[in-house]
């Protein structure tokens, strides 16, 4: 497996001069951002059962 890591500075010229880089960077901050959300809802709905 290999990784390839790309400069914060490139990946914001791309995204300034592609528009299908623009959107799939921003598909992927909201699909990481809805997991994160999903996340906190279950250990939110945990710890409220868990009161009870």
């Amino acid at each position: 497996m290999e990784v390839l890591i790309i400069p914060a500075n490139v990946i914001a010229s791309l995204k300034e001069k592609n528009l299908y880089v623009r959107c799939f960077l921003y598909e992927l901050a909201t699909k990481r951002f809805s997991d994160v959300m999903w996340a906190m809802q279950q250990n939110a709905v945990k710890e409220t059962g868990c009161r009870r």
